[in-house]
């Protein structure tokens, strides 16, 4: 049968050989101090569902623990500085949790005739406090390979043998599976009435007088419902990517279309190369050899031009929409002069007739004159 995750072996918190040990309090750090059985040999029961047997949720099945599986030198070695805790958590005691789930440890681990024994050390205050008030019983939270072999140990039968027993944790719960025997007398509370072990499901309290089933539905409760959280926790998570995943592709998007803007068509090219063009003769026409060096530096030609045509304009600080402005003025007061001289000229190339003078009115009129000036 595969690894399960977690089985439960319940074991009695200061019980040893239905000895009954008085725990100690450090009368300086107030840690509470007391012997612990760890695990033994012999048949345990565990409900069907515990043990993943889907067939058999609700029967209780004998599992054998051997000497040669609970003292192996490996499963004692994983007891050794065991993590305390309240309850069963949902997954292993990790580095991830533990400093969340510790309420003390384990030392002193050692075989002792047909039990491991071992010290236990709480060193939370609330946990003291609750070991105070009743809850004595211990668990011990371990992984195993379970194998199919049935068989009977002092008169009781078994269906499974456990092997390759590692612990994860020492748990200190309600009810554990040796009952109420195992656990821890304090301060002669053995007269107080015996109070009914109760369950709720889904609000509803339900009093139930096998104290292992109620530990044993609690267990499976409290891993239902770490599962849910996790699976809760694993759904933001990738809602979270997702929308940091939407919000890459939108700015990529954004960034694409903004380079796609930049980027200037054929057209626009080719206008502009005209553009350029154009005002570099026009700017020689007009500057001579006072035109820039430069054939790229449209700014400076435009300022050129324009102290050439209108000196008395200050260009100094103007941005580059004012350069443009005045350099279309100066064109057109240069055009506009321009004109002028040509209407000048064609003036001078008439005759006082209004008509045009050509080469050989020209003439004619000059022998004209020289014939009237000699008569």
């Amino acid at each position: 049968m595969p690894n399960k995750l977690k089985d439960y072996v319940t074991n009695g918190l200061l019980f040893d050989g239905g000895q009954t040990f008085e725990a100690k309090t450090d009368p300086v750090t107030g840690f509470l101090t007391a012997p612990v059985t760890l695990s033994r040999i012999g048949v345990q029961h565990y409900m069907g569902f515990e043990l993943g047997l889907t067939d058999r949720l609700t029967d209780k099945i004998g599992v054998m623990r051997l000497p040669e599986e609970v003292f192996h030198p490996d499963s004692i070695k994983s007891f050794v500085n065991l993590t305390v805790t309240d309850d069963h958590p949902a997954d292993y005691v990790t580095t991830d949790n533990v400093k969340r789930l510790q309420k003390g440890q384990v030392s002193g681990v050692e075989k002792a005739g047909d039990v491991l024994a071992g010290v236990v050390t709480v060193t939370d205050t609330a946990q003291i406090k609750k070991i105070r008030e009743g809850k004595r019983e211990v668990s011990v939270g371990y992984s195993n390979d379970l194998k199919d072999q049935k068989g009977e140990y002092n008169g009781v039968e078994y269906d499974f043998v456990q092997t390759n027993i590692r612990a994860n944790h020492l748990a200190i719960v309600d009810a554990g599976r040796c009952g109420p025997s195992c656990g821890l007398t304090m301060d002669n509370n053995s007269n107080k009435e015996k109070i009914m072990p109760t369950i709720t499901i889904d609000s509803i309290q339900y009093t139930v007088e096998d104290a292992q089933l109620v530990q044993a539905i609690q267990n499976q409760q409290t891993a239902h419902d770490a599962e849910v959280e996790n699976l809760k926790k694993k759904l933001t998570e990738e809602e979270e990517e997702k929308l940091e995943l939407k919000k890459k592709k939108d700015k990529a998007e954004a960034e694409k279309d903004a380079v796609e803007k930049e980027k200037m068509s054929d057209a626009d090219l080719s206008a502009l190369v005209s553009e350029r063009a154009a005002l570099i003769v026009q700017a020689q026409g007009i500057l001579g050899d006072k035109m820039p060096e430069c054939t790229d530096c449209h700014i400076e030609i435009k300022t050129a031009v324009i102290d050439h045509i209108l000196p008395d304009m200050e260009l100094d600080g103007k941005s580059e929409d004012y350069i443009n402005a005045a350099f279309d003025m100066a064109i057109k007061k240069n055009v506009k002069a321009d004109d002028t001289l040509k209407n000048l000229e064609k003036d001078f190339m008439k005759d006082k007739d209004g008509n045009k003078i050509t080469r050989e009115s020209a003439r004619a009129k000059y022998m004209k004159d020289e014939l009237q000036m000699v008569s």
